[in-house]
């Protein structure tokens, strides 16, 4: 439901984005993403069975230094509720043709897009810099990925 929503107010064919990491403990493909319930770590294998998977874009420089560093400070934090709404506020701004910041944004929870761009700046990944996380889509995310 909240997925269909997203790419509805976003225009976007992708309502979430996630890290796809190697475990060497355990041996398998883990997901890092930011659900509902938080910022969490689950096996590929499980999140396949029950998410639909839109695309995997492998990032054209190492991130690992910003995943690992966003997993260490926050795994366990939040979703942002209201963060996503502010997104909605970015959104209509768009429409509308105007730049407009996320008014909701908290340094206390997190939304998918906002993890991923934070691992992307903390990674040093080129152009990343001009990305603003609070402000982010899953499909900005992607554009910028594929570009």
């Amino acid at each position: 439901m909240i997925s269909s929503f997203i790419c509805w107010a976003t225009k976007s064919r992708v309502s979430h984005v996630f890290f796809v990491y190697w475990d060497k403990d355990w041996d398998a493909d883990f997901v890092l993403d930011v659900i509902e319930t938080g910022f969490r770590i689950i096996p590929l294998a499980k999140y396949e069975t029950i998410n639909r998977i839109v695309e995997i874009v492998e990032p054209q420089v190492p991130i690992d230094i910003g995943v690992k560093e966003i997993a260490l400070n926050y795994l366990g934090t939040p979703y942002s509720f209201k963060g996503l709404l502010g997104v909605g506020i970015v959104q209509l701004g768009r429409w509308l043709k105007r730049k407009w910041s996320n008014p909701l944004h908290t340094s206390e929870t997190l939304f998918c897009s906002q993890c991923a761009v934070l691992a992307l700046q903390s990674s040093g990944y080129p152009k990343s810099s001009g990305l603003v996380p609070e402000d982010c889509t899953p499909q900005d995310v992607l554009d910028f990925l594929k570009d």
